[in-house]
């Protein structure tokens, strides 16, 4: 079963103490469960969930959240040079169109963009 609507209802907690706190920052430094990320894509998909239901943004908004992180960032990337199922869903993006803004084809390896118009100022 996932943990993220636990995650999300911390980050909640933390935000409404202190609407400072910056969760992806957090989110990054206590990262064990996200440090398999090439090995178990599924976190991937939990953490879009989290940063979803904390902010309550689009699953776009999500990525560029979650890619706007150098550490995060350098992780995807990793992730796609060593997952092919992971290269293989970028790549799908890319060509639909709906993670053009966030990452480009290189030949045929997916590589996240370190720029791309910023959906919202800081949450």
């Amino acid at each position: 079963m996932s943990e993220w609507p636990a995650a999300a209802d911390f980050y909640n907690r933390q935000r409404a103490a202190d609407p400072a706190f910056d969760v992806i920052e957090d989110m990054y430094r206590s990262r064990r469960p996200w440090n398999d990320l090439s090995d178990r894509p599924a976190n991937w998909f939990e953490l879009v969930k989290i940063v979803r239901s904390v902010f309550g943004v689009s699953i776009d908004e999500a990525h560029r959240l979650i890619l706007a992180h150098a550490g995060f960032r350098r992780l995807t990337q990793a992730a796609i040079d060593t997952d092919p199922g992971c290269a293989r869903y970028v790549r799908r993006g890319i060509v639909r169109g709906r993670m053009a803004e966030i990452a480009e084809l290189r030949g045929e390896r997916p590589v996240i963009r370190l720029t791309w118009p910023s959906p919202a100022p800081r949450l």
